[in-house]
């Protein structure tokens, strides 16, 4: 009898085999593997920078300070702001209100406290102001110091002998705490306008004139001997009834005020003339303030003040303009910092330009003389 299971064997062999035989001839099976489509790689946007000028002439609601807004306004139109740096910078103006007087009441706090708002403020790259000294005085270190970026300022009526030089021996590291300059200084110095104003009146035969001088400020005096030589007499400090004696018997044919009170210069020119001076009185920038007027009364009429030639927006046009070419040269890499230092460097932008310390020049002069309670110019 055949062997059953030798037979069963030989055939699962055969069926075995058969199976590999038939395998591999067979084409690999492939294994199809659905894969997510790619997900587009977004372009990144630019990153755009808000540079806002802030114009700050008195209150922000009056008629002069929407023509300071227009100005500034109106220059950066002409120079196509818009499109600065392909548009990844936007320069806007806006208007602010700021005390301009230091002797009005509650001024300075005012002044602090709006310094303060500003400094915590990325958006502002620049503030135009005419606010006075002791105004300046103010925004000065609080700006000075903001975010460790400075807020330049430009200062259309920061006459203080000083602002533009740093570590002052009479009030150390006040104006550029961080060793950065940041004033724009677009008006004449005190000691410039004494001189000015002394060159004048040696040229209309006046052969002495006596200057009143803050001790923690002194610089008058020397400018008037450089522009004239030895025609001074010097008298320093707060007037006195001493002072205004000595002038008084002294009797020199001018008396230039080149201190920074409004309030103070009145008071002394008052006194002057009720003393029986009658030479002429001079002084810069403290004789346009209000309080000036309101301390001398009558005696105002007839005294001489050195100013700017240009007008206030004339100068802030100028100013804006300088602000705009430096801040087409910060595309690379824009910040308020960079903008400072290409601010602070500008060179004959539109006829000006600004020394290392940040007065601008050239910054013509003239004389005006108070004639019935309004300033107006006086011939040669």
């Amino acid at each position: 009898m055949p062997d059953n299971g030798r037979m069963r064997r030989a055939i699962v062999l055969w069926a075995a085999c058969a199976t590999l035989a038939l395998a591999a001839c067979r084409p690999p099976l492939r294994v199809v593997v659905t894969e997510p489509p790619p997900v587009p790689t977004a372009t990144p946007t630019p990153t755009t920078f808000d540079a806002v000028i802030r114009v700050a002439l008195g209150d922000a609601g009056t008629a002069e300070a929407r023509a300071g807004l227009e100005a500034v306004q109106a220059a950066l139109s002409a120079a196509n702001a818009g499109n600065l740096c392909n548009g990844r910078v936007r320069v806007t103006a806006t208007a602010l209100s700021l005390p301009r007087d230091a002797e009005a009441p509650g001024a300075l706090n005012a002044a602090r406290d709006a310094a303060f708002k500003l400094a915590k403020d990325d958006t502002t790259w620049l503030l135009i102001t005419d606010a006075d000294n002791g105004i300046v005085r103010v925004l000065l270190p609080e700006l000075g110091v903001a975010a460790e970026q400075p807020i330049p300022i430009v200062g259309l009526s920061a006459s203080a002998i000083g602002f533009t030089k740093p570590a002052e021996a009479a009030e150390p590291e006040l104006y550029y705490p961080i060793g950065r300059p940041s004033l724009l200084r677009f008006a004449p110095d005190e000691a410039t306008r004494a001189a000015a104003l002394a060159t004048w009146a040696v040229a209309n035969g006046v052969r002495e004139v006596a200057v009143i001088e803050d001790a923690r400020r002194p610089g008058a005096t020397a400018a008037v001997i450089a522009a004239l030589g030895p025609l001074s007499v010097t008298m320093r400090g707060a007037p006195t009834p001493t002072m205004t004696a000595t002038i008084t018997r002294t009797n020199p044919g001018l008396v230039v005020y080149a201190g920074e009170r409004a309030t103070e210069a009145g008071q002394l020119l008052a006194g002057l003339r009720a003393a029986g001076y009658r030479g002429a009185f001079a002084g810069g920038a403290a004789l346009g303030a209000p309080g000036f007027e309101v301390a001398a009364g009558a005696a105002a009429e007839g005294a001489l003040m050195a100013e700017a030639t240009s007008t206030t927006v004339e100068r802030i046009s100028q100013a804006t303009k300088l602000a705009v070419t430096a801040l087409g040269k910060v595309c690379a890499d824009p910040s308020r910092e960079a903008f400072r230092k290409a601010l602070m460097a500008s060179k004959d932008v539109g006829g000006v330009s600004l020394s290392a310390m940040g007065d601008v020049s050239p910054l013509p002069l003239r004389v005006l003389r108070r004639s019935s309670g309004a300033w107006v110019p006086v011939a040669r």
